[in-house]
């Protein structure tokens, strides 16, 4: 089995690593920057709310989820990331309870 990749700039995810679901993204990668805008505003809620918390996930993060061959419920209420940080502070993780494994449609 392939390691997943970006689907906009082809760079591989870094399977099992503490942040949970990350790839390795050119700099010219619009799903970049979208992830590094996502990371200041959770640290902005986490300001107000602490760590950890839940919110509904995002566009990117679902997109992100498909290539790594998971997907969310369609349902937005029920499509939630818990932020907490890992590694003593170091690393921000995001866990995706929901989730599951896309299977593969059977052709007749």
């Amino acid at each position: 089995m392939s390691t997943p990749a970006c689907p906009e700039c082809g760079r591989e995810q870094l399977e099992d690593h503490p942040a949970g679901l990350l790839f390795q993204h050119s700099q010219a990668c619009t799903l970049l920057a979208a992830e590094d805008a996502r990371r200041v505003a959770d640290v902005d809620q986490a300001s107000r709310v602490g760590w950890p918390f839940t919110r509904p996930a995002t566009a990117v993060e679902r997109q992100l989820l498909t290539a790594s061959g998971r997907s969310l419920p369609a349902d937005d209420a029920e499509a939630f990331v818990i932020v907490d940080y890992a590694l003593a502070n170091a690393v921000r993780r995001r866990t995706f309870p929901t989730a599951e494994p896309i299977t593969p449609q059977e052709t007749p």
